[in-house]
């Protein structure tokens, strides 16, 4: 599963969601809903900033979970899910979604940013196991749901101004670090 491992913070995210949303073409979805609320699809950075304190992360979780739906790959499920008698939320749901988990400044410090997706492989094999409620895994445009992917990471990795480890560094990010804050 290709995937990005990255630190960012404040301005790093806005650089990476407008390659997102202006590059990348792709349609962007919440992965999963508020309690009562439909999954919002987002036009812009200023509309996920509307939604998400992006950037924040309460405890260890992430400050916004978001899933790709790159140009021409397949079709999004979203899907209502009930958590209680009169409480539901819905999820963004499809084999060849790509997730983009922002992380940010946490108590504890940087929490690492990440990107993913599935492969036919991987998504044939769990497709076994599955509802039969998304489509068959082989309907995905595979090829443009691993090139967009590979276009984001490319970019984020680009944009790194250091690294630590495997994970890229982006500008506000090495700034934070170099002053002190932990990187989680």
């Amino acid at each position: 599963m290709p995937n990005c491992d990255f630190y960012a913070l404040a301005d790093d995210f806005k650089i990476v969601l407008d390659f997102v949303f202006v590059e990348s073409e792709c349609r962007v979805f919440e992965s999963a809903s508020p309690f009562n609320q439909s999954v919002v699809e987002f036009r812009s950075f200023g509309e996920v900033a509307q939604r998400y304190d992006i950037g924040k992360c309460p405890g260890t979780a992430n400050s916004a979970s978001l899933e790709l739906l790159a140009p021409d790959s397949g079709e999004i499920l979203i899907e209502r899910i009930g958590v209680g008698s009169d409480a539901w939320r819905y999820s963004a749901r499809g084999w060849g979604l790509i997730q983009l988990h922002l992380g940010g400044e946490s108590p504890k410090g940087i929490l690492h940013s990440h990107t993913n997706h599935n492969t036919l492989k991987r998504a044939t094999a769990w497709q076994a196991g599955h509802r039969h409620d998304l489509d068959r895994a082989t309907e995905w445009n595979w090829p443009q749901v691993e090139r967009t992917s590979r276009r984001i990471n490319t970019f984020i990795r680009k944009c790194g101004v250091a690294k630590l480890g495997s994970r890229a560094v982006l500008p506000t990010a090495a700034d934070a670090i170099e002053r002190g804050a932990n990187a989680i």
